[in-house]
């Protein structure tokens, strides 16, 4: 490992920490690769300024200035999704009800109902401890589970009447699946440097020591969320397996182990 300075294109300069071998120019190319954009103070403050930006409409978040601020940049990427989420599945549910009415309505308060009890929680508290719980596709699972029950209830009444054929099936939009790129050790190694120095920015001592004497036992779940947060920001998608891969640098770092 070797520490470089990097001076970002927002006009900061940082000194990051990059690890794995440079016998091939690797270091040199990842930190030509973190000179390529803004810092991470910059990086939080825009995400930061765009949420706050959308959140004037929206009921005010309570709790510590640093609790609201990280929440407002939870809560506004998952409304984002969210809503995206609930356009796709209303599209999909006017497909079929022209031919079963009763069910697409019985669908459409499903979504309603999941959106109005999600959106209004004001707790920043809320946010955090539930960040690593993605609504978009909580609602899809839900929708998912009751168009099969549905479509179970059509057949059972088609069979009652005795008819052979089943019906049509009620189409489902496929759930979108991101290219997932492959992390290198470096990126592995960088993500869970960002993930360590967030835990010690946004908690206290106490908190950090907790949270190391959790991860040390194997209780993942809040670092989980905060993994997921950061990977959100990097160019390409990792998908799960790149939060178990930090996770598992993040277990190996001497830091840890003191």
């Amino acid at each position: 490992m070797a520490q470089y300075q990097i001076n970002h294109i927002c006009g900061h300069e940082t000194t990051e920490q990059i690890y794995g071998t440079g016998v091939h120019g690797e270091r040199t190319r990842q930190a030509d690769k973190l000179a390529g954009r803004p810092c991470e103070d910059c990086r939080r403050a825009k995400a930061l300024e765009a949420a706050k930006g959308r959140a004037a409409e929206m009921p005010a978040l309570t709790g510590s200035e640093k609790q609201i601020a990280w929440a407002l940049t939870i809560r506004d990427k998952q409304l984002k999704d969210l809503s995206a989420k609930t356009d796709q599945l209303n599209e999909n549910v006017a497909k079929f009800a022209p031919q079963y009415p009763a069910q697409a309505e019985t669908l459409s308060v499903l979504i309603r109902e999941f959106v109005e009890a999600e959106t209004p929680q004001t707790e920043a508290k809320h946010w955090i401890d539930s960040r690593s719980r993605d609504l978009a596709v909580a609602l899809y699972e839900r929708y998912y589970l009751a168009v099969e029950a549905i479509q179970n209830e059509i057949n059972a009444a088609k069979k009652a009447e005795g008819e052979i054929k089943t019906a049509k099936p009620i189409p489902v939009p496929a759930p979108e699946a991101a290219p997932v790129a492959e992390m290198d050790d470096a990126t592995a190694e960088r993500l869970a440097g960002e993930t360590w120095a967030r835990v010690q920015d946004w908690y206290d001592a106490s908190e950090v020591e907790q949270t190391r004497r959790e991860l040390a036992a194997g209780d993942t779940g809040a670092l989980r969320g905060m993994i997921a947060d950061i990977l959100a920001t990097q160019a390409v998608s990792y998908g799960p397996v790149g939060v178990d891969r930090v996770l598992q640098t993040l277990l190996t770092r001497e830091a840890l182990s003191q």
